[in-house]
């Protein structure tokens, strides 16, 4: 029987890096344009949106090429005839702010975030402190949000998997669509060369099982945290690859 679920891949934003910032000083001197996605989970009636959008904050390095913005947001949904208040739940892999800038405007959603994410996001590391905003921190805590701790079954065919390594709180969404599963991984997985070491297709080719994010929290519980994705046996949707079309759809 076919499923009824389905994924969207919306464009709502885009970040001009080096593209070493992504995989971990490999391909050091290629200049990308990242998209920043949302990812709609249609599963019968029931609307899940995966992150919640990017507007330029005030980390320096990005704000000269970062373009985000409500209305790109409110547009990508618009033309799946979808409102912010049709949404029914709420997914944040993190808290940076590419990720998370409009959770004030889901307001019928139920929201979903790791604890652990909250915990770093009120303290984080030096190198990671740009990419929080204490505004969208503060529409959080106020907020009805479901503090999560580890892997959760968020309903029939949906996963919430805790990824840590990117940030303490990374999740993954883990989505079974008929006979194949799919995981939006958040900036855990980037781009396709960071699953992918080895395919020249992606990158250049190097001798590493996979390859990190520059921006991390911690090598070894990222290194974990693939681990922990291996055994989804699932196809790996990444956060940032250029390679993934607005609007990709996987049923």
């Amino acid at each position: 029987m076919q499923s009824s679920r389905e994924i969207r891949c919306l464009k709502v934003g885009e970040i001009k890096l080096w593209k070493a910032e992504l995989t971990y000083g490999v391909d050091f001197d290629v200049r990308v344009t990242a998209p920043i996605f949302v990812y709609l989970i249609r599963s019968g009636r029931e609307l899940t949106l995966v992150d919640a959008g990017f507007r330029p904050n005030r980390a320096a390095r990005i704000n000269n090429s970062a373009r985000g913005t409500l209305q790109l947001l409110q547009s990508a949904l618009r033309r799946l005839s979808v409102e912010p208040d049709d949404i029914r739940n709420l997914v944040l892999t993190h808290l940076h702010t590419d990720h998370s800038a409009f959770i004030g405007k889901f307001k019928r959603a139920r929201l979903f975030v790791q604890s652990k994410e909250v915990e770093f996001a009120r303290n984080p590391l030096p190198t990671q402190a740009p990419f929080y905003d204490s505004d969208i921190l503060e529409t959080l805590e106020k907020s009805d949000a479901e503090l999560i701790d580890g892997d959760k079954k968020l309903s029939d065919g949906i996963r919430l998997i805790h990824t840590p390594g990117h940030t303490p709180g990374s999740q993954s969404v883990s989505v079974k669509l008929d006979k194949s599963e799919f995981v939006i991984c958040g900036d855990t997985i980037p781009m396709y060369h960071n699953w992918y070491p080895s395919r020249r297709r992606f990158g250049t080719a190097v001798a590493l099982p996979r390859i990190p994010p520059a921006i991390h929290s911690d090598l070894n519980e990222w290194f974990r945290s693939c681990q922990k994705l291996d055994d989804v046996s699932g196809t790996m949707i990444p956060s940032h690859d250029p390679l993934l079309e607005d609007g990709a759809a996987f049923r």
